[in-house]
C-alpha cells in the first residue's frame, strides 16, 4: 500500500491575540505573552497552541485560581480575510481584492485567539487565599479508642493521636501561609519538603474551598 501526502503549504499564525472576558485572567495573560508559546510568523500547530493553554492554567493556578482548569479555555482559529468577502464594483479595488486572494493562497495565514469556552463554569474563575491548615501526622485508619489532642502553631493545627511528632517541626514545613495568595507552586513545594523528610510513606494534601471564599 502506498500512500502519496501532499501537504500543501505552510499555514503560519498571522495574528495571536487573548480575549478572555474576565479582566484579571486577561490582564494575567497579556502581561505576560513574551513567555507565550505562540508567536506571530510561527507555523500553525496544535501542539504549540495546546502547549500555551497549559501554560495559562499554571499561571492562573499560581495566581489564586486554584481551581481554573484547561477545560474552561480554547484556541479558536481563522483562516479566512474578512475583508476578501467585501463586495465591490470598482475595477480596481476587484483587481486588488484578487491580487490579496493570490497571496493568501500563496502564503496561507490564520489569526488566532485564545478565549473562555462558552458555558464555562464560573465558580472556577474565583481567586482564593489560604485558611485554615491542619496537618494529620499519624492519622490511624480507625480513630476509635484513640485519644484527639490538638495544637495550634503559627495558624496551623496539628491533631495527633499517637503524639509521634513534636507539632513544632510543622509550620516551618509548610510554604502555604494562612491569608496569602493561593500559589500551586506553594502547594507542590509542601509536598516535596515532606516527602523529602522520609518519615511518611504517603502524603496527601486535600484542598477544600471554602463556601463563596
Amino acid at each position: 500500500v502506498d500512500f502519496n501526502v501532499i501537504p500543501g503549504k505552510v499555514v503560519r499564525i498571522d495574528s495571536f491575540a487573548y480575549n478572555i472576558k474576565q479582566q484579571e485572567l486577561q490582564q494575567l495573560a497579556t502581561s505576560t505573552q513574551k513567555e507565550a508559546k505562540l508567536k506571530e510568523g510561527d507555523p500553525f500547530a496544535k501542539t504549540a497552541i495546546s502547549e500555551e493553554l497549559d501554560r495559562l492554567v499554571l499561571l492562573y493556578r499560581n495566581n489564586g485560581f486554584m481551581r481554573f482548569g484547561r477545560e474552561e479555555l480554547i484556541g479558536l482559529w481563522d483562516t479566512l480575510d474578512i475583508s476578501l468577502l467585501q463586495p465591490s464594483f470598482d475595477p480596481m479595488e476587484q483587481l486588488e481584492l484578487l491580487q490579496k486572494l493570490k497571496e493568501r493562497r500563496e502564503n496561507p495565514t490564520a489569526n488566532l485567539e485564545i478565549r473562555l469556552r462558552p458555558g464555562f463554569d464560573s465558580t472556577k474563575l474565583r481567586k482564593y487565599y489560604v485558611g485554615e491548615i491542619t496537618v494529620y501526622p499519624d492519622l490511624p485508619l480507625d480513630t476509635t479508642g484513640h485519644t484527639r489532642k490538638e495544637t495550634q502553631l503559627d495558624h496551623v493545627k496539628v491533631v495527633s493521636y499517637h503524639n509521634s511528632f513534636k507539632p513544632k517541626i510543622f509550620p516551618q514545613n509548610i510554604f502555604l501561609r494562612h491569608s496569602e495568595l493561593y500559589d500551586q507552586r506553594n502547594y507542590f513545594k509542601t509536598m516535596n519538603r515532606f516527602n523529602s523528610l522520609l518519615a511518611w510513606r504517603l502524603i496527601n494534601i486535600e484542598q477544600v474551598p471554602r463556601m463563596d471564599q
